[in-house]
């Protein structure tokens, strides 16, 4: 009988004492809430902000029905999901008490989707997780190229470049220049704009990728007889996009070097 006894609380101890190092998940009396908001970065409209860097205008709702993930302890998958409420609001219950991860997705302009996570480790009761902000929107991961078009102005009766005295600088601004952008291995470009009466130009909603920046400049041909025919090339660079570290702003890549092209009047 005594045996018997002390194997009963043997057994008691052991199942005690397992309950109490229960591994992260459900089958506890513990609640994770909290709130998930949807940042809208709208097409085409940025704000110029005084470091020189280009800030989205953005409208922020409650991500209502949007899908929230929790993962339990160290786990690489998740071990539930759950849609936020029409306040953007979520609870997940009856967990055990441990480390948690809560995640909602982001998506890019390109399609893809990057997890916004927050950690938290609870107790008792009902913890509360900080703020959850996903972003969408066709703007949303995407950069900015920057560059500028200088331009000498040839003039053909005399063979000389356009000096100051005449009415301009040997080297001046390109306004009104067309420049494109083109993927490399690509056939064909993917965006062309002109340049403002300042010679500068902006490709904006750049995926990530390598790609070449160009512009058409004229050269000079001397002929057998001494007169002078125009040819035109493409000036080039090569630019690298890589993926947007930072959603609330839309990072600007700065050609390192000023295009500069001959215009042969």
């Amino acid at each position: 009988m005594k045996y018997f006894s002390n194997y009963v609380f043997l057994v008691a101890f052991l199942c005690f004492f397992s309950s109490c190092i229960k591994d992260e998940g459900e089958g506890g009396r513990s609640t994770i809430e909290g709130y998930v908001y949807l940042v809208v970065s709208h097409d085409d409209q940025y704000t110029l902000s005084p470091d020189g860097t280009y800030a989205l205008n953005t409208d922020t709702f409650p991500a209502a029905k949007a899908d929230v993930f929790i993962t339990y302890g160290g786990d690489r998958y998740f071990g539930n999901d759950i849609k936020a409420g029409p306040d953007g609001f979520y609870q997940f219950k009856y967990l055990t008490k441990g480390n948690y991860k809560i995640f909602a997705y982001s998506t890019l302009a390109s399609g893809e989707r990057v997890a916004v996570e927050k950690e938290i480790k609870i107790g008792k009761g009902t913890s509360t997780v900080e703020d959850i902000y996903i972003h969408d929107g066709k703007a949303n991961g995407t950069y900015m190229v920057k560059g500028a078009v200088n331009k000498k102005i040839f003039i053909s009766d005399d063979r000389t470049f356009l000096p100051s005295e005449l009415g301009g600088d040997s080297i001046s601004a390109a306004g009104d220049t067309r420049v494109y952008i083109q993927r490399k291995g690509a056939d064909f470009y993917v965006g062309d704009v002109r340049t403002s009466k300042d010679g500068v130009f902006i490709f904006q909603k750049l995926s990530p990728g390598d790609y070449t920046v160009y512009t058409y400049t004229n050269d000079i041909v001397y002929t057998s007889g001494g007169k002078i025919e125009k040819t035109s090339r493409a000036v080039e660079q090569d630019v690298t996009i890589p993926v947007s570290s930072d959603p609330d702003k839309v990072p600007v890549i700065q050609l390192p070097e000023i295009f500069t092209i001959i215009e042969i009047l």
